[in-house]
């Protein structure tokens, strides 16, 4: 989330992480929060009908809580749509033929979830239990092999920077 962050902000001309006006650090969390209400919006319209979906939408849109915590530059901005993309996945894969496409991408949404905060572990172990319930086990190494890749990096990173902060 922060590497995206400080794209924009490095996009925008700015050089000094304390001169950035909230404008631009806004930027980010606007287009998140877009494709988290198109997210919502679309999975509930797909697990009920298009009305449910179009007023899971614009609950999504009014409630303040979520308005407020939209507009702020938190890594749960992200995480959301990672979430919200992984069950649209495990939903389409059960209708489509090929479908360890899907198990791939969802195995690189739980890599980056996994990469953006620790909680990210969810997509993994949710996607996981669902596997087990199937009983398909190749989809479950796939899927916690990606997890195994994305601790190890998080960790080496602490390592790297000061493993006594993490």
């Amino acid at each position: 989330y922060f590497l995206l962050s400080g794209i924009i902000v490095l996009a925008s001309g700015y050089t000094n992480y304390f001169q950035v006006p909230h404008t631009i650090i806004r930027i980010l969390p606007l287009i998140l929060s877009v494709f988290t209400i198109y997210l919502t919006g679309f999975l509930a319209s797909k697990i009920f009908n298009k009305p449910i979906g179009l007023i899971s939408a614009l609950i999504y849109v009014t409630v303040p809580t979520i308005v407020l915590a939209n507009r702020m530059s938190l890594t749960e901005n992200l995480i959301t749509p990672l979430m919200l993309l992984s069950t649209v996945f495990l939903i389409k894969e059960n209708k489509n033929k090929n479908r360890y496409k899907f198990t791939l991408i969802i195995a690189l949404l739980s890599f980056l979830s996994l990469l953006t905060k620790q909680v990210g572990i969810v997509i993994a172990l949710s996607a996981g239990l669902i596997y087990f319930m199937q009983k398909d086990w190749r989809k479950i190494y796939i899927i916690f092999a990606a997890a195994l890749i994305a601790a190890g990096m998080y960790l080496t990173i602490a390592a790297y920077y000061d493993l006594g902060l993490f």
